[in-house]
């Protein structure tokens, strides 16, 4: 796994892009968590705060 933390050039409006599905969306304690395939993104405030990548070998 890896975890992104911090991200500045990753925007809401730009996901589209790393995972080419729909992205699913489950509200948790102070934000959002958006899923697609492999990617996982917290949401907080309308900023991308943390990315995690699943990556099986």
């Amino acid at each position: 796994m890896i975890v992104l933390q911090k991200i500045k050039s990753i925007k809401i409006n730009k996901l589209d892009a790393y995972c080419g599905q729909k992205w699913h969306q489950r509200c948790v304690m102070n934000g959002t968590i958006w899923t697609c395939k492999d990617w996982a993104v917290l949401v907080v405030d309308e900023k991308v705060k943390e990315v995690w990548v699943v990556k099986s070998q």
